[in-house]
């Protein structure tokens, strides 16, 4: 049975894709960049035309796209009189998020969800949710009931595209500290420390904090890591690889805009700033942890395997980024109920799209 089903505002047998497909309305792509691409890519794999690309007016300089001149929201405006927004961006910072949210209040705008890691052509359309409903619904039973709504809330996004329900998501969340006791967290492992900003904020948040252990494949961004911690009077450790499932060495991606991606691809498909990378795995670099952290870029189910020994002997609260690639949703929470009873619950920082989602696992014991 689809428990699932019944929690959603959205039709998932007509999604945005669907829609998309069918409509006469002239489609306009807003924003440039990687984000542009991905979309662009997909409705040309499902053969839906799209008119134009645009940008805010006073970011127009004379650009081009695709073989397209990028117009002003003015122009826009002026040529076509019923059209269909799709935001090919994101943003966490509040005056755009708001700013968005002003628009699609103002016209037919859609947030086409498209993987941040992994395949992003397989986007969440009739066919994807048909041949992944049982895992979704039996994946949405482990929530706590106001994590159920946060689940369902994100599907009706990943269907529609539309804003409003990641509003009506950010209406629910609450501090980290609601879901567990952090005076009681003593030891912490940061799996994606990036340049050692979420290790800074576990200082903030965990008084009695005495051992951390960082890790980062990023040479860049370990560089930052490193330095900030040789700041702290607690004990430290970091390490510059990429948190896997096992050791070996892997291609890191320095894929689309920021994000990066671990793993093998084709030939023909690596970039210049592709590097071989040292993986690592948090079983292997301390005995216990009271958190664990992993934001590791769409690498999470790999990186949760390398701390079965941790999660199954110790219980650690588990803070882990469930929004990388449609897949997380189901298979993450699922893996980490295989590996002992836990609570599970949904938070994220307020951005566009239905980025920053987090799985935190607390475990019954």
């Amino acid at each position: 049975m689809d428990k699932l089903r019944q929690f959603l505002k959205e039709d998932p047998s007509h999604t945005l894709w669907e829609y998309l497909k069918e409509t006469s309305k002239p489609i306009m792509i807003y924003g440039m960049g990687d984000g542009a691409e991905k979309i662009i890519t997909v409705l040309e794999k499902k053969g839906i035309e799209y008119k134009d690309i645009f940008a805010s007016d006073g970011f127009v300089r004379g650009h081009s796209f695709r073989g397209k001149r990028v117009k002003s929201f003015s122009e826009i405006k002026e040529q076509y009189e019923n059209f269909i927004i799709l935001l090919s961006f994101a943003s966490k910072q509040p005056e755009t998020v708001q700013m968005l949210h002003d628009l699609s209040e103002k016209y037919e705008l859609y947030a086409p969800d498209v993987n941040v890691s992994g395949d992003y052509t397989e986007v969440f359309d009739r066919e994807y949710y048909e041949k992944h409903a049982n895992e979704l619904s039996e994946a949405f039973s482990l929530f706590e009931q106001e994590a159920k709504e946060i689940f369902a809330l994100t599907v009706d996004f990943k269907i529609s595209g539309k804003l409003c329900y990641l509003k009506e998501i950010d209406r629910h969340l609450k501090p980290c500290g609601s879901y567990y006791n952090m005076s009681g967290v003593y030891s912490y492992i940061d799996l994606g420390a990036y340049n050692g900003d979420t290790l800074k904020n576990a200082m903030e948040i965990y008084p009695n904090l005495t051992s951390a252990y960082a890790v980062e494949p990023d040479e860049k961004n370990f560089r930052k890591l490193s330095a900030y911690a040789d700041t702290l009077d607690i004990d430290v450790h970091v390490y510059n690889n990429a948190a896997w499932n096992d050791i070996c060495e892997l291609t890191l991606h320095m894929g689309f805009g920021m994000n990066t991606t671990l793993g093998n691809i084709g030939n023909g498909m690596q970039k210049k700033k592709d590097k071989i990378v040292k993986t690592i795995t948090a079983d292997s670099i301390t005995q216990s942890a009271d958190v664990v952290k992993y934001d590791v870029e769409g690498s999470e189910c790999e990186a949760l395997e390398g701390t079965r020994r941790i999660i199954t002997e110790h219980n650690p609260v588990l803070i882990v980024s469930v929004y990388h690639n449609n897949n997380d949703l189901y298979r993450l929470p699922l893996l980490i109920n295989s590996y002992g009873k836990y609570k599970f619950h949904l938070n994220r920082k307020p951005c566009i799209p239905a980025w920053e989602l987090e799985i935190i696992a607390v475990s019954e014991k």
